[in-house]
């Protein structure tokens, strides 16, 4: 009998070197380390194990002789064993040059959303963030002052463009690319003929590159991409945050176009073992935590393929998993600074941030560990963070989605929420409309009352951004009450959440410069957003556009580049050509748009 099961066991053996060899050929990134390639063969033995135990005891009750080796697996087993093995190493071999790929960009952009030095550089005394501690020592470190309040579609597009919202034209969470008035520092470097790639940087739907490739950013509308064979990972996202229910066919469909695109084994691995206990458990801030650590994963593996795959001079990494982290779980990072926080949920979640930062700052490693020596390196954050425990004294903040939609504004209104501040949007373009929409709005909100005492609930006011604030009145002590609105009586509970302690957007983020013109070991003096784009152009070697906004910041860069390099000017860039697509402003964009997490 245990010869039996032995010899099954065997038979698996061998099969799993043969299922690593095909892996092999079919996808030559899959396997990172030569281990990995026993991973299949023991999965395959132990799963053969109790099929050859069971044989076993089937021949024995049948009274049937043990088998011979050959009818396990023919007189040939230990030969194709071994050649199995070696094949598999020998493939591995062969494909080692492939793990370890360099490519040779110009330039590096990693951009950490909501990046705060605030973070960083206890982490890095606390040793957690060996890569960004060694772009640190080693290049010059600046903060990097953002608008307030800060969002993010605004603040990368003026990072890349060099000039002010009200010159690039991206202002609203409704504007896409084809909106864009300004060129962006990606753009001038196609136009000098130089290749690019770019993933996920926002405002980058729909996708427009003449060389190189772009995966457009998290409020693309579709899954358009460039190469279009990369539209699977945009719709994919699309579909998940929709709540659409894939069949296991389109799950292993998907999975399948991820493996082809340079997902490995360790990824999958890694992720299994973060995702499944805590989809087991079914809590929400598990699987959130645990899908953004995923997202971070795969999608820094689809750029090493894409970087080896296409080689760009120019290239940028765009991940918002720090800010969502930041967002949700300060909380439970800094207890002592809010009130009434959970000590279990506390010790649950409290390293939730520190434990993304590593994540990302070896992601940063990874992807270093493939560029030659030559590259220039950024990090970028376009706001930091701190702790948001400013609200109103009663601790209530609007939920705007569900406000607007009782009120009947939802197809012309949207909500945005940046901590503990909820802003009203309109979805007209025209300025002077989209001020008189705000103002209708206000009128409505301001003359909303509690039913039982008469006190507003709101106070409404138009900001200077051309936004509708939309706070809550200090009046309102208590959500025990109704308001009425024209399509019935709505309880107060409905229309807020009692506060949620988190963390919120900071004016100072992040920039580092590492390698090529920017000095070693030098902490510069802070920038604004429209300094980027400027600074990181001339570093580069092009032309600057009188038409910017911003100014190069002269101490980042070392004395032998700036007597070496005079800047040269250019009266314009030329003008944006956007990719023109009639895209409807209407209920159905503003329901993919909610559906993304940011509009609501």
């Amino acid at each position: 009998m245990l010869r039996t099961i032995i010899r099954y066991a065997a038979a698996g053996l061998a099969a799993g070197f043969v299922a690593t060899a095909i892996t092999l050929v079919v996808l030559p990134h899959f396997y990172s380390h030569v281990t990995e390639l026993l991973v299949f063969p023991a999965a395959a033995a132990v799963a053969a194990l109790p099929i050859g135990a069971v044989a076993a005891v089937v021949r024995r009750s049948r009274k049937k002789a043990s088998p011979s080796r050959a009818a396990v697996f023919g007189r040939s087993f230990g030969a194709v064993l071994t050649l199995s093995v070696l094949l598999s190493l020998g493939l591995y071999a062969f494909r080692a040059p492939a793990r370890a790929w360099k490519v040779a960009p110009k330039l590096v952009v990693m951009c950490i959303d909501g990046a705060t030095w605030d973070l960083i550089n206890p982490f890095i005394d606390a040793g957690l963030l060996p890569n960004l501690a060694r772009l640190k020592k080693g290049g010059t470190s600046a903060v990097l002052r953002s608008t307030d309040p800060a969002f993010s579609l605004i603040a990368w597009t003026t990072i890349g463009a060099g000039v002010e919202p009200d010159k690039h034209g991206i202002t609203s969470f409704y504007h896409t690319q084809d909106d864009l008035k300004s060129k962006r520092i990606w753009d001038v470097f196609e136009d000098y003929g130089h290749s690019i790639g770019v993933f996920r940087w926002w405002i980058t739907w729909p996708p427009r590159v003449r060389n190189g490739f772009v995966i457009p950013d998290i409020l693309a509308r579709d899954g358009a991409s460039f190469p279009p064979r990369y539209n699977f990972i945009n719709q994919f996202r699309m579909e998940r945050k929709s709540g659409h229910s894939a069949t296991l066919t389109e799950r292993a469909g998907v999975g399948w176009k991820f493996l082809r695109s340079g997902v490995r084994l360790e990824t999958c691995m890694k992720i299994a073992r973060e995702y499944l206990p805590a989809a087991w458990t079914g809590v929400y801030a598990d699987v959130h935590i645990a899908t953004k650590r995923a997202e971070i994963r795969l999608n820094a593996d689809v750029y090493g393929h894409l970087l080896r795959r296409i080689e760009p001079e120019y290239t940028c990494f765009y991940d918002n998993g720090a800010d969502q982290m930041c967002h949700f779980y300060w909380q439970f990072f800094e207890p002592e600074k809010f009130e009434g926080v959970d000590p279990e949920q506390a010790a649950r979640y409290g390293t939730a941030i520190p434990d993304y930062y590593r994540l990302h700052d070896q992601i940063i490693g990874d992807i270093l560990d493939h560029i030659g020596p030559s590259a220039t390196i950024a990090v970028i954050s376009d706001h930091g963070f701190r702790a948001d425990n400013e609200g109103t004294q009663n601790w209530y903040f609007a939920r705007g989605g569900p406000i607007l939609a009782a009120l009947e504004m939802d197809t012309e209104y949207y909500s945005i929420a940046l901590g503990s501040v909820t802003f009203v949007e309109s979805v007209r373009q025209d300025p002077a409309e989209k001020r008189a929409a705000l103002e209708r709005a206000a009128l409505v909100l301001n003359s909303l009352r509690v039913v039982e005492s008469e006190v507003p609930l709101f106070n409404a006011y138009i900001e200077q951004e051309a936004r509708l604030q939309l706070d809550v009145s200090d009046s309102l002590q208590t959500l025990d009450g109704h308001v009425e609105t024209s399509s019935g009586t709505v309880a107060l509970e409905e229309w807020f959440n009692t506060r949620v302690f988190a963390g919120t957007h900071d004016p100072a983020g992040v920039f580092i410069g590492y390698g090529g013109a920017f000095r070693p070991g030098h902490e510069g003096t802070e920038a604004k957003l429209v300094d980027i784009a400027p600074t990181i152009l001339h570093t580069s070697g092009f032309p600057l556009s009188r038409e910017l906004d911003g100014s190069v910041m002269w101490d980042w860069i070392t004395t032998l580049y700036r007597d070496s390099n005079e800047v040269v000017w250019v009266d314009t860039y030329g003008h944006y050509d956007p990719l023109r697509r009639d895209i409807k402003l209407d209920a159905e964009t503003l329901k993919r748009l909610r559906s993304l997490g940011y509009v609501r």
